[in-house]
């Protein structure tokens, strides 16, 4: 492994960044449109019931699930910018490895997640008094780390699928986090679901982050969430990992690369 490649990386997914409209309007525009619309939703209920953890939930779910899903779409969507530009061979023939450029697409996406993130913590304090950052750094914060470890892990899985698969099937690339969605229990407790979809919710670590993301409004640390989210976030991030690899040097010595 080595710096100066990552560091060329780097510099690569830099310059698509700034010569592409869509890619900085997408750091702004959906984050800010979920924004919008959770938000008047919130204060619609919080008026309602009189209960301010409406409005906490409602945001701030919305403002920690938009990290999983930049995350994940970052992760995907650089390292499959190559199939859209029809050059795929010529970065694989280069001796760049799949771990320098995960670190790239990882470390570049981490930078836009975190920009996006600020965002939405000002504008949600500015719209509608509501700052995420009371609740607790110690709290909240290290329950980012299970977010984009899992937003990481479904970002190479997909983009395996598609090195398999092709670009056809892309459309993955939109569609899985809000399949993922209903049983990440996001905006309600797990307790909500039926029970044969709450075994399914709590295999995932998106569950055991939300909830414990209700557990910290209430100003407790959820220890046993936080424990479960962040091994099974480590367990589907190696897994899907391995899948990636095994993807790409499977679609090197396939010769399918070549067609792209």
């Amino acid at each position: 492994m080595k710096l100066h490649r990552i560091a060329a990386l780097l510099l690569r997914h830099w310059y698509i960044t700034i010569s592409s409209v869509d890619r900085l309007f997408d750091i702004i525009f959906w984050p800010v449109l979920n924004l919008i619309v959770w938000g008047f939703a919130s204060v619609f209920v919080a008026e309602l019931t009189a209960e301010q953890t409406v409005l906490a939930i409602f945001v701030g779910g919305m403002m920690l699930w938009s990290l999983f899903d930049r995350s994940q779409k970052d992760v995907s969507l650089y390292l499959l910018q190559d199939f859209w530009d029809q050059s795929v061979y010529n970065l694989y023939v280069t001796p760049v490895t799949e771990a320098e450029l995960f670190i790239s697409v990882a470390a570049f996406g981490l930078l836009r997640s975190l920009l996006s993130f600020s965002l939405l913590v000002a504008l949600a304090l500015a719209g509608y008094g509501f700052n995420i950052l009371t609740i607790g750094v110690v709290l909240l914060i290290p329950f980012f780390i299970p977010l984009l470890l899992f937003g990481w892990a479904i970002g190479l899985l997909i983009t395996g699928i598609i090195f398999q698969l092709g670009s056809r099937v892309s459309i993955i690339n939109w569609s899985l986090p809000f399949l993922l969605q209903p049983v990440a229990a996001v905006f309600y407790p797990v307790a909500i679901l039926p029970a044969w979809l709450q075994a399914v919710a709590y295999a995932l670590p998106l569950a055991h982050v939300f909830e414990g993301f209700r557990a910290a409004l209430q100003g407790t640390f959820a220890v046993r969430d936080f424990a479960v989210a962040v091994a099974l976030s480590l367990g589907y991030f190696a897994v899907c990992y391995w899948l990636f690899l095994w993807f790409v040097r499977r679609s090197r010595k396939t010769g399918f690369l070549s067609k792209q």
